[in-house]
């Protein structure tokens, strides 16, 4: 373990002392995914400043994923002044869980967020293909991802790209239950059971046309 990777910059302890779950993806996964390239983070709309946007700068963020619904979006947003170098990509990730899908699919008994989790994994494909897309492209690092809490949608996020960079299970699991006492063990392992009924995390992506060369590019940036 290098000192590089130990090496946490000011302007991230900063953030993190303001921003609620707002950490380096490396955090838990040293060796694994090069430090300071993705962050992980509840909204930062909240805490829209000048000391905010120069702390971000100095981490080199280029881009931001906002993993809100429009609801959460059209509450709250980003000022223009925040973006004036900062990308923003807004992808919704719908959790609205139809009732009448769950019945289709007999998930209607397993608990809540088993059910989140599926639908995400299975209803959100366009999404998360964009997600990757963002991803697969050098020039949009480093790059904060965050949903309203930076606690599930974030978290189901983290969980695939590290399983793209062969993290081992125990260490995603780590970074999950980081979160908050309201991430569970068993809802992780859920996600993680689900990618295995695809026959792993390639194919998984390669069946929402995530392309092998796509993800090949996103490992060759994040791999250390």
């Amino acid at each position: 373990m290098t000192a590089d990777r130990l090496y946490v910059p000011p302007a991230q302890k900063k953030i993190s002392s303001q921003v609620r779950n707002f950490r380096d993806l490396s955090k838990y996964c040293e060796g694994y995914i090069k430090p300071r390239f993705i962050f992980r983070s509840s909204s930062l709309i909240p805490y829209q400043n000048d000391s905010l946007y120069k702390n971000l700068k100095l981490l080199d963020v280029n881009s931001i994923i906002d993993l809100r619904s429009e609801i959460e979006y059209l509450r709250a947003s980003y000022n223009d002044w925040f973006l004036r170098d900062i990308h923003l990509y807004w992808v919704h990730l719908d959790i609205s869980m139809p009732d009448e899908v769950l019945e289709k699919h007999n998930l209607t008994s397993l608990p809540f967020y088993k059910q989140f989790i599926w639908y995400i994994l299975h209803y959100n494909q366009k999404e998360l293909r964009r997600i990757f897309s963002v991803l697969a492209n050098k020039k949009n690092y480093s790059i904060v991802i965050h949903c309203h809490e930076g606690r599930d949608r974030t978290g189901i996020i983290a969980a695939l790209i590290l399983l793209l960079l062969d993290v081992p299970e125990e260490n995603i699991i780590q970074d999950y239950l980081a979160s908050d006492m309201k991430t569970q063990y068993s809802d992780l392992e859920f996600l993680l059971a689900q990618i295995t009924d695809f026959g792993g995390i390639r194919e998984y992506l390669k069946s929402i046309y995530v392309t092998e060369e796509m993800q090949s590019q996103i490992r060759r940036i994040l791999a250390p």
